[in-house]
């Protein structure tokens, strides 16, 4: 995979960063996330795996369980296997296979009673993004997870 340095260009670091403002907003729990998928996409979270808008919707609601506030930060590292994938170039239905890591603050339910936890995890994300134009909440978009995988570092 090519490296693409500290300062990726333009619409998918762009996406992604959109993707993770309404992955960390609980008011944002379902449709606004749910809509940055394909209909048949595949998420997997550790073991956990998704297929479907239904089943990823399940995924989510998990997510958020014990989980009172989270924060992705730090974001580096991105890679791409296409080296025309941080243009515009692609055509519609296209496919680009990034990599990328960072971390995320979590604020965690600690025991069974009301304290929370705070803890700093490391990830990483590997995934497939189709390009497709949509209306998102934050005006047009250019791509969709048509595949997603995260791994957490304990």
């Amino acid at each position: 995979m090519e490296s693409l340095g500290r300062e990726p260009r333009i619409t998918i670091p762009r996406f992604i960063f959109h993707f993770f403002a309404i992955s960390d907003d609980p008011k944002r729990m379902y449709e606004p996330w749910l809509n940055c998928f394909t209909d048949d996409a595949e998420v997997t979270m550790g073991t956990k795996v998704a297929k479907g808008r239904e089943e990823i919707h399940e995924l989510r609601r998990g997510m958020w369980k014990d989980v009172w506030s989270r924060k992705h930060h730090d974001f580096s590292n991105f890679f791409t296997a296409a080296s025309d994938a941080f243009t515009s170039q692609k055509e519609e239905g296209g496919e680009i296979e990034l990599m990328f890591s960072g971390k995320v603050t979590l604020e965690v339910v600690s025991g069974e009673g009301p304290e929370t936890e705070q803890k700093v995890v490391d990830w990483a994300a590997q995934g497939t993004l189709v390009r497709t134009n949509w209306e998102g909440e934050a005006g047009p978009q250019m791509w969709k997870w048509t595949r997603y995988r995260v791994w957490l570092q304990s």
